[in-house]
């Protein structure tokens, strides 16, 4: 995956252009966690009941088919890293409907398919929603939109041992959350404050903590870093609001702080934001980029044009040279990120590879049948398909076997819905008879 990996929020997706989407498509893998699936199914449950295609859904689901990759959710994520299992935080992808598989020659992969639920967002794209679908994300969004209780968090805080006094400014508030979730003595508060803040059944919590015991007590950042970027997250907004000068409450504040939760899990996140403009900052890795959605909008636009003025050669040409990386306009938002997080080019192979005569010279002459790289591609996904899931103890073996979760994968098999207009858009040198 070359494309730079990217979470909007809903606050860019709702203000972008289709050209801006186009431009999107092309230089970007566009993360979609749950919160901005449901931000977007949200509009719904603002109209007429009797509205059956409401088109404001409709033109922001199709904002979120393209190039993307649909997320895991984030309390999935936190429930396996509190269990020990291994979770990147390195801006690697964490889809949702995947599992590890082994194929007929006995190579364990990974299988992802998420097209059930891109099925669902192109339903919503074409003004077809389920019965009952309303009613659900309207209970979300009542949810969600209460104003978060931060004095209930700030008593739990001091009610935990861990004192704090109201930071003054966004560095002082950094520095007062930082020395509190490295203090060796609240470690357990840590745990405990976790458990309360999301929900946990009491038999999960004693996995946990039998967990914590047998591994002698370690700090939270080593026992399970998602779950002390987590706390991170929650201590920074809950501290931020025990100043209202320096942060105030609002509706928005349940949804905010969700994306938050992803940034391990991208490259780059775009926000409009007041509250992310401040806080996102604070929770990034060196080699993570933030940036406004004007700014990026901006940019696409221009982009887009850029394309246009080109040839129908021309823009074959220049994916050959170049496949997702933008060009060069030292201006250019995108093109300074492409540096920052790409800066090497991986040139595409020429498409008629695909249709090349084979053969497998490992078989005997007489059973040797020519075939295409494309005949085999299509035989391999099929293969991926039958492959068989594995359960965790037999996930734990491989790994053991192998020397680390690192060594597991020998391969990783990705099935996708994109529509066929908007692959062509993507891909210059594709016809619409090599998609048949």
């Amino acid at each position: 995956m070359t494309a730079l990996r990217i979470i909007l929020d809903k606050s860019v997706i709702v203000g972008s252009s289709p050209a801006e989407i186009d431009a999107l498509d092309k230089y970007f893998f566009l993360i979609v966690p749950p919160v901005l699936q449901n931000e977007i199914l949200a509009d719904l449950a603002k109209l007429n009941p009797r509205e059956s295609s409401p088109s404001k859904v409709s033109a922001n689901s199709y904002k979120i088919s393209g190039n993307n990759g649909i997320m895991v959710s984030c309390r999935e994520i936190l429930g396996h890293s509190l269990l020990g299992n291994h979770i990147e935080m390195d801006g690697t992808f964490v889809p949702t409907a995947g599992h590890t598989v082994r194929n007929l020659e006995g190579k364990v992969g990974f299988n992802i398919d998420a097209t059930e639920i891109e099925k669902k967002i192109a339903r919503w794209e074409s003004g077809r929603f389920v019965e009952g679908e309303r009613e659900t994300i309207a209970d979300w969004r009542t949810e969600i939109e209460s104003p978060m209780n931060y004095s209930v968090w700030q008593q739990r805080i001091v009610k935990a041992g861990l004192h704090f006094r109201p930071p003054k400014s966004d560095e002082e508030l950094k520095d007062i959350v930082d020395a509190t979730l490295r203090d060796p003595r609240i470690q357990a508060s840590l745990l405990y404050l976790l458990f309360w803040d999301w929900k946990m059944p009491r038999d999960f919590q004693i996995k946990v903590m039998n967990r914590w015991s047998a591994e002698k007590f370690p700090p939270l950042s080593v026992f399970s870093p998602y779950a002390f970027y987590c706390s991170r997250v929650s201590f920074l907004w809950a501290l931020g609001h025990s100043n209202r000068g320096l942060f105030a409450s609002d509706r928005n504040d349940g949804k905010d702080i969700q994306y938050c939760y992803y940034l391990p899990h991208c490259e780059i996140f775009a926000s409009e934001d007041r509250k992310h403009r401040r806080l996102v900052p604070m929770l990034l890795r060196e080699d993570q980029s933030f940036l406004t959605g004007t700014q990026l909008k901006a940019d696409l636009s221009f982009l887009f044009s850029w394309w246009q003025s080109l040839t129908k050669q021309g823009q074959i040409d220049y994916f050959n040279e170049r496949r997702f990386a933008p060009p060069v306009f030292e201006d250019s938002v995108v093109y300074n990120l492409w540096k920052k997080h790409r800066g090497k080019l991986q040139p595409s192979l020429p498409l008629e590879l695909a249709q090349v005569s084979l053969v497998d010279s490992r078989l005997p002459k007489e059973k040797q049948v020519p075939f295409t790289l494309h005949d085999l591609l299509k035989k391999l996904s099929g293969e991926m398909d039958k492959a068989e899931s594995l359960n965790p103890d037999e996930i734990s073996k491989e790994i053991d076997g192998k020397g680390g979760a690192d060594n597991l994968f020998s391969f990783v098999h990705r099935k996708t819905l994109v529509s066929k207009e908007r692959l062509l858009r993507r891909y210059p040198n594709l016809k619409s008879t090599d998609l048949d």
